[in-house]
């Protein structure tokens, strides 16, 4: 608690976020800071986890809140500063998600799909209902999410936004493994292949900046593992690390444990102490990753593995 405490007040200092304006007119500059606070604050949350996140992601919420309601602006200026609350709500739900906080993660999604609603902008509209998809998902009714999922893609603008298509591409089909639909499964990670060969690099959200070519193969291990299908899965899973950048530090975690998880189902006890031990918990902040990492290292050493 103290690391989180210090590390979300570095993050305050170094995104400025305690510089958000609470009085006075905004214009196209106030917006164009703020939509650079929310790039840095996506780009940490890839780095460090949630568990670093959660905290400051809520106060830059209420800070956007007060100048909502304290400031002038115009109807273009409003629109942004909705859009960027539901940014800021989305990547906040996410970090209180990675933390454990699930029902706080179902109120910052509910914010954002608002905040999205009242900004008119149809993807943030459609990110918030993937979230809340994901949410869905958690909860152990993949059946809704999946509903959700389907709803979003068939939206006229996903056609224009191959990488969110992707994203939902890739969701559907875990959620479809998970009801017992591998062939449809294989259809939508097939479709999610197609649609990411016509993303352009330039241009992408910063939330969106996420999936590469590694966490597409990520989210087909995450697919084929709900499926059973072990060996798939964990092709596609040393994929992604040989594939993942650097700077995504949490989602390297993520993957990791996943690698260890899917060798274990396997019988492969050796092999996933050594994929255990090769995680670096101590740069990532997410209680969800630490708790999937002890029950994998405890089945590990019920099974006379090392760790």
């Amino acid at each position: 608690m103290q690391r989180r405490t210090f590390i979300a007040g570095a993050l305050v200092a170094t995104l400025g976020i305690d510089q958000t304006p609470g009085h006075g007119r905004l214009g196209s500059s106030d917006i164009e800071r703020i939509q650079g606070t929310i790039s840095r604050l996506d780009a940490h949350f890839n780095g460090l986890g949630g568990g670093a996140l959660i905290d400051v992601a809520v106060e830059y919420l209420m800070r956007l809140r007060h100048a909502l309601d304290h400031c002038v602006y115009g109807e273009r200026v409003e629109r942004a500063l909705n859009r960027a609350m539901a940014e800021v709500a989305a990547c906040a739900g996410w970090s209180a998600h990675d933390c454990g906080q699930h029902k706080r993660a179902a109120q910052l999604r509910n914010e954002a799909l608002q905040a999205a609603l009242l900004a008119r902008d149809p993807v943030s509209v459609t990110r918030a209902w993937s979230d809340l998809a994901a949410q869905a998902e958690h909860a152990g009714r993949p059946a809704e999410a999946a509903r959700i999922n389907r709803a979003a893609l068939s939206e006229r603008h996903v056609r224009n936004h191959p990488l969110l298509s992707s994203l939902l591409h890739s969701r559907l089909a875990d959620c479809l493994a998970q009801t017992g639909d591998p062939k449809s499964m294989g259809r939508h990670l097939a479709a999610a292949e197609r649609t990411y060969d016509r993303v352009e690099v330039t241009g992408t959200p910063s939330w969106l900046r996420f999936l590469t070519h590694a966490e597409l193969a990520g989210l087909a291990a995450i697919a084929h593992q709900s499926a059973g299908q072990y060996v798939h899965a964990e092709g596609h899973a040393t994929r992604t690390l040989g594939l993942l950048d650097e700077r995504f530090t949490r989602n390297r975690a993520y993957y990791t444990v996943l690698l260890a998880e899917l060798q274990v189902v396997q019988g492969e006890y050796e092999r996933a102490s050594a994929t255990a031990s090769s995680i670096r918990m101590d740069v990532v902040s997410s209680t969800r990753i630490a708790a999937r990492l002890e029950r994998v290292t405890q089945v590990i050493r019920s099974q006379g593995g090392r760790t």
